[in-house]
């Protein structure tokens, strides 16, 4: 597992190097419940700064390189700048200065090998399925909904046949 302070530090000098102006950064945190998020900053109401990061980046099990996990720090420090809470010009410009003069891949989005590692940390896990009656097509669901508590008033969207639930 990468230790999230020695990062921080490493990243947060080489912003300040090229000049950036990043706010007030109160605390780095280690997120262990994002499923979908890499990293987050939010802005307190004392002016101050928070930024999160997901736990899959800091390891290396799952994440092998570190050129994600310092991605996605820069990209949430840059977050602290003036102006900089979305993805504006002045957001992508520092992004773009950070890119160049590190070579680093900051985006707006995450890339698809991120996403990749996202998913592979956290699988989907399916609790319910319908089952057509007539056809026999599944319809997996995460969690309960309407369809799942009352089957009958759903029909299938392939051959219009009843539905039953089960639990996985």
């Amino acid at each position: 597992m990468r230790d999230l302070h020695t990062y921080t530090e490493i990243c947060l000098k080489e912003v300040e190097a090229v000049g950036i102006p990043h706010g007030d950064i109160s605390e780095f945190t280690i997120n262990t419940r994002a499923k979908t998020r890499l990293g987050q900053c939010k802005k307190l109401p004392n002016g101050k700064y928070t930024i999160s990061i997901s736990n899959v980046l800091l390891d290396e099990s799952l994440c092998p390189d570190d050129k994600s996990l310092k991605d996605t720090i820069i990209h949430e420090i840059l977050h602290s700048c003036k102006d900089c809470m979305n993805h504006g010009k002045k957001w992508k410009w520092y992004a773009g200065l950070m890119n160049r003069k590190y070579g680093y891949s900051i985006s707006r989005c995450a890339s698809s090998a991120e996403s990749i590692i996202m998913k592979q940390a956290n699988p989907t896990v399916y609790k319910h399925k319908l089952i057509c009656t007539k056809c026999g097509h599944v319809y997996l669901k995460q969690r309960m909904c309407a369809a799942v508590k009352n089957p009958s008033c759903y029909s299938c969207g392939y051959c219009n046949g009843t539905l039953r639930a089960e639990s996985i």
